[in-house]
């Protein structure tokens, strides 16, 4: 009798985020993983006491590779600029993975705005933005927010095929949405 195959956990986590991919979050189920690797379920029940224990790990790997996508180098200039384009894109190229992630109401995470304009780091890099640079602490977060749910509503109907945007009006509409926000801030400020 060969020996049994000895299924880690990374290989199951992989298999389970292809299923996402594939299939969407209900294609993830101990038998269809198992299938994928080959084994029974009982490598799987091994590894995890229960299928929301997979899911929470499951939503943690697809959330590191998210970051990987999200946070490659810019070769446009504009970081904050970039990281807006690419979480739509990833929305176009992984509509289940995004839904998964953003949309299923699965994952149990801190507010997404609240993540981005809690951390002192990521305001002092949105003021490196030429755009940003008159504004105050308090005008940044209030426009990333802003900014944050368009872009969310732009990648949602992405995600969901119910507007096929292209590429260049995904972009179009991302630089004109900042410029007026970005004016409608400086114009309160002289008001």
């Amino acid at each position: 009798m060969p020996p049994k195959a000895r299924i880690d956990k990374q290989a199951a986590l992989q298999a389970a985020f292809e299923l996402v991919r594939e299939e969407g979050l209900s294609g993830v189920t101990a038998r269809n993983i198992a299938r994928r690797l080959g084994c029974s379920t009982q490598p799987i029940f091994r590894i995890w006491e229960s299928m929301d224990a997979l899911k929470q790990d499951l939503f943690a790997y697809a959330n590191e590779q998210f970051a990987q996508y999200l946070m490659q180098p810019s070769t446009e200039g504009n970081e904050f600029f970039t990281i807006g384009l690419r979480y739509v894109q990833y929305a176009k190229e992984e509509p289940s993975l995004f839904m998964m992630m953003f949309m299923s109401g699965a994952v149990e995470s801190d507010n997404l705005i609240e993540l981005f304009t809690s951390d002192a780091d990521n305001i002092e890099i949105m003021k490196t933005i030429p755009a940003f640079a008159v504004c105050t602490s308090e005008q940044i977060k209030d426009l990333f927010v802003k900014i944050a749910i368009f872009t969310h509503g732009m990648a949602s109907l992405v995600a969901t095929n119910d507007i096929p945007f292209t590429p260049s009006t995904i972009s179009t509409l991302l630089t004109d949405i900042f410029r007026a926000l970005v004016q409608d801030a400086a114009r309160k400020e002289t008001d």
